[in-house]
């Protein structure tokens, strides 16, 4: 990729990079770039149900700035079930989402590029859906009796699960256990000390499940 001139953006621990500091980095590639590049798509993910949305072709500029934002997360939350990630404008479900994930996919929107974004902590929330959605079902079952939640059976054969946790680093984790984990990984990466006041059983949670290495890199 080609050194060109942009107005800086901020990185995951929160300083913010100027555009000489971009143009440097331009001049080398993040590690991520060769595992990462090809799954930067643009056009409407082939299996997003929300059909509404509109895509846009993603800038030579948005994609330095998520290949070095995938170069600061865990290798371990960033494995290989992403198809691919895409660029589109604005969610259908709420118009200040930054990105979201269905299907081994993930989009970003307008929202993920503002100045003040940290995308790694976008990225870091969409690749901890995706992460749930991978576990096994005694794993589910670790994390949700962590984290109390209540499984209830349906008649349909179905199930609905309870929140009675005390603390949630943001409410709409109580909304499911998919959410409340994507929340807390988050958390643990970008604002350890708020996951360890709320939720401390979940805090040791992911840091026994995924040990000392898990946490942000410079790349």
């Amino acid at each position: 990729m080609r050194p060109h001139g942009r107005s800086g953006y901020t990185r995951a621990d929160g300083t913010h990079v100027s555009p000489a500091s971009v143009t440097g980095h331009c001049q080398r590639n993040p590690p991520s770039f060769q595992k990462w590049n090809d799954k930067i798509r643009n056009g409407l993910p082939p299996h997003w149900a929300l059909k509404n949305e509109e895509s846009k072709d993603w800038t030579e500029d948005e994609k330095e700035r998520v290949l070095e934002a995938l170069s600061e997360l865990p290798k371990t939350l960033i494995a290989d079930f992403i198809d691919g990630i895409y660029r589109l404008k604005t969610s259908d479900i709420y118009s200040l989402n930054p990105g979201s994930q269905r299907e081994h996919e993930i989009a970003l929107y307008d929202e993920a590029f503002g100045e003040n974004q940290k995308m790694a902590r976008v990225l870091g929330h969409e690749f901890a859906h995706e992460l749930y959605s991978q576990f096994s079902d005694d794993e589910k079952d670790s994390y949700n009796k962590t984290a109390d939640w209540i499984t209830r059976d349906l008649r349909s054969g179905g199930k609905i699960f309870i929140p009675v946790r005390d603390g949630y680093v943001e409410d709409d984790g109580q909304e499911s256990p998919g959410e409340d984990f994507a929340n807390n990984i988050e958390y643990y990466l970008f604002n350890p000390e708020k996951l360890q006041i709320l939720s401390p059983k979940v805090y040791e949670w992911i840091h026994t499940h995924y040990g000392d290495n898990f946490k942000l890199g410079k790349g």
